[in-house]
């Protein structure tokens, strides 16, 4: 019997503040409990008044400090990365369609890269690679580079920030490049990044005007 009256103890709501002088050897509620079956729980909250019950309730809450949230930055791709995995044997023995799509894939980030950091990724770039579809994605990126670098602005071009030509940057001269060549690209950069200009330039084609 007094083993179970312990398991009750145990297992249901008992007032923190007893539990504690029982623990210390006091003499306490749950003296009385194990040592009379006629005492119930219900009964002792009788014996226990509610400012005590408040503080074994505000007792057994723990206060903690939320924790600073660390802002999630996505992995930037490198150029040589890119290219290290056109390298792979697994891209050698996959079928045309899906190389396409890789070609492209890996093409689109090394244009990412070059748009953060345009030294270093031509650096990257600019080493070899013996595989076919490494070569093949350094052949076409550079010769993308070479057109988006070639274009020239139109007359009369007249962007400005705080009143000084500012001239077209990498992504602008390849975004208009890719539409003059192929007329339907699409230009996912992120807002601020100068969609609107590149657009504009893409509307000229040897300095003359072809659509508003």
């Amino acid at each position: 019997m007094i083993a179970q009256r312990f398991d009750v103890c145990s297992r249901r709501s008992f007032p923190r503040g007893e539990l504690d002088k029982f623990i210390a050897g006091e003499e306490s509620l749950v003296d009385e409990f194990i040592s009379d079956d006629e005492i119930d729980l219900e009964s002792l909250d009788l014996l226990v008044g509610d400012d005590d019950n408040l503080n074994d309730s505000q007792d057994e809450i723990e206060t903690t400090e939320p924790e600073p949230s660390t802002p999630q930055i996505l992995p930037e791709v490198t150029a040589k990365a890119a290219l290290d995995a056109m390298d792979s044997p697994v891209i050698a023995s996959t079928d045309a369609e899906a190389a396409e799509f890789l070609v492209a894939s890996a093409k689109a980030k090394i244009w990412s890269h070059a748009f953060r950091d345009e030294e270093a990724a031509l650096s990257e770039v600019n080493t070899p690679h013996e595989s076919e579809y490494g070569s093949r994605v350094k052949t076409e990126f550079l010769h993308e580079y070479s057109e988006a670098k070639s274009l020239e602005t139109p007359n009369g071009y007249s962007f400005s920030i705080g009143g000084d030509i500012t001239q077209p940057n990498l992504m602008q001269r390849h975004v208009a490049a890719k539409v003059r060549d192929r007329l339907r690209f699409g230009n996912w950069s992120g807002t601020g990044a100068g969609k609107t200009l590149s657009a504009v330039l893409a509307t000229f084609d040897d300095h003359k005007q072809i659509a508003r």
